[in-house]
């Protein structure tokens, strides 16, 4: 970014000076000072646009920098709150006995060993068929092509309304490689 405002910076003296020069060596003769009046016109405008260009190129830079930094901050915010959501998910599951009472209304639709964090990814579908809005606790087992349990993850999602489906993402706690399949365990609604 710094490089390409020096460049055009370097660019737009050199056109002011290339004016000057032809200015300066056309001066003496009449015929031609209108030319190099011209020329240094023409020469004061393509600097002038090439500074424009360059402060132009140095906002948008900065405007995408502010956007990664916002992305970044949002991604770390996303991040600690599905630990926390996860942790809670644990703590509301520790004393459900079974599969709890919302596993059918649970379902994997999808499972990724690629998260961010280098943890496994399973995305679940929680249908709430209730008359009215509910929280949901799940447990969620990753396991290898051989079927043994090889991670697990916890997610917590808050207010489903009644009747209505959402999804959320479950990470598992250890960091897995693929292939792996996902099931939910336990779930339980509150």
């Amino acid at each position: 970014m710094q490089q390409s405002r020096k460049r055009s910076a370097g660019a737009a003296a050199v056109a002011v000076l290339a004016a000057g020069a032809l200015a300066l060596g056309t001066a003496g003769c009449s015929s031609t000072k209108e030319k190099a009046s011209s020329a240094a016109g023409q020469a004061t405008e393509a600097a002038s646009s090439l500074v424009a260009d360059a402060s132009e190129k140095a906002s948008e830079a900065a405007s995408a920098a502010e956007s990664g930094a916002s992305a970044a901050t949002s991604a770390a915010g996303a991040t600690a709150q599905s630990g926390v959501d996860a942790a809670q998910a644990k703590a509301k599951l520790a004393g459900v006995r079974g599969t709890g009472n919302a596993a059918s209304e649970t379902a994997v639709q999808a499972v990724s060993a690629r998260s961010g964090a280098g943890r496994a990814a399973a995305r679940l579908s929680i249908d709430n068929k209730q008359s009215k809005p509910a929280d949901y606790a799940v447990e969620v087992h990753f396991m290898d092509r051989s079927g043994k349990v090889v991670g697990t993850g916890y997610a917590l999602k808050k207010q489903v309304p009644a009747g209505k489906s959402e999804q959320v993402v479950v990470f598992s706690q250890e960091r897995l490689k693929a292939p792996l399949t996902a099931k939910v365990v336990k779930a339980e609604r509150s």
